[in-house]
């Protein structure tokens, strides 16, 4: 939640360490971050006008082009996979063994009762 320096900070203090990304596309996220509150918060709309009560006229909607809009699932897509990649490296182990084992062990001690 909030500003992506503080995102990028608050992964630092959970994992450890947050992949460059973060850090080299923080403007690009932050005006995501910032397009996504306007839509969501306001249809699209800039916000501040748009709570202005006495406000008669339909504010015109944010737009962005197909090449922005290309750019930006590219930079999502790096950032995450980047994410991913971080997380699968140093924080997520084999669970799927340890789960099978555990499955495993089940059946075994059915079979001995």
């Amino acid at each position: 939640m909030g500003e992506w320096s503080k995102r990028r900070k608050r992964f630092k203090q959970i994992f450890g360490s947050a992949p460059q990304e973060l850090t080299t596309y923080e403007k690009d996220l932050e005006t995501l971050r910032n397009i996504r509150n306007s839509v969501a918060h306001s249809f699209g709309r800039d916000i501040e006008k748009s709570r202005s009560r006495n406000q008669t006229d339909i504010l015109e909607i944010q737009r962005i082009s197909l090449k922005t809009l290309q750019k930006y699932m590219s930079v999502i897509r790096t950032v995450a996979k980047s994410i991913d990649e971080q997380l699968l490296s140093n924080h997520i182990g084999d669970y799927e063994a340890i789960f099978y084992y555990h499955e495993i062990k089940k059946l075994f001690q059915l079979t001995i009762m």
